[in-house]
């Protein structure tokens, strides 16, 4: 299971030595997670232990990420706030949802154009359009990462806000962070995703 969608029933923050706060150093988590590993690996321990061992790599796998991080901290600390069904795209992000899916479209269909070219000259004649698609998709993902390290740069000057004080807004601003990060983390996987199926 992916530890963004887990029940809480573990505090990942805690089971990493971390306080509770939107930003963490995914550097620092690795670290902390190959230290507390060596005595919880399954290959030093008992068979017993496997659970131990796997609820570590979940917890680095969840704090490391972002959108998954968001979402933990908001399960532990804001339980009543709503994480699942559909959402509003974020602000700001409305003309990127249009764009994207438009995108997304686009590249389908040509992807199933080109898988129904049955000859050599017709994937031939394929190619300047596939150049023009690719580079489309290339320079969306481009866009949506600088994005991604706006709402990094948001997310730690909101972190630096909590760490003075539990600000008033704080579940709001955090579920506007987690949809944030959501959307963008989904476009972009949708977008690398087309790539690959360019190369296949």
């Amino acid at each position: 299971m992916r530890g963004e969608f887990l029940r809480v029933t573990d505090d990942f923050f805690a089971l990493l030595g971390e306080r509770h706060r939107p930003w963490l150093d995914p550097e620092r988590v690795k670290e902390t997670f190959h230290r507390l590993s060596r005595t919880e690996h399954p290959d030093q321990q008992q068979a017993s232990d496997d659970a131990d061992f796997a609820r570590l790599n979940r917890a680095q796998a969840t704090l490391r990420e972002p959108k998954a991080r968001l979402r933990h901290l908001l399960e532990l600390e804001y339980p009543d706030v709503k994480l699942s069904g559909p959402s509003d795209v974020p602000p700001g992000l409305s003309d990127w949802f249009v764009s994207v899916h438009g995108l997304l479209r686009e590249v389908d269909g040509f992807l199933a154009k080109k898988a129904g070219a049955s000859s050599a000259l017709a994937k031939a004649l394929l190619a300047r359009e596939e150049f023009v698609v690719r580079e489309k998709v290339e320079s969306h993902l481009e866009q949506i990462d600088a994005l991604q390290t706006a709402a990094t740069e948001d997310l730690q000057a909101f972190d630096a806000r909590w760490a003075d004080g539990r600000p008033a807004d704080a579940a709001t601003t955090l579920h506007a962070l987690y949809q944030r990060f959501a959307y963008l983390t989904r476009w972009a996987e949708q977008l690398r995703e087309r790539l690959f199926q360019f190369g296949a």
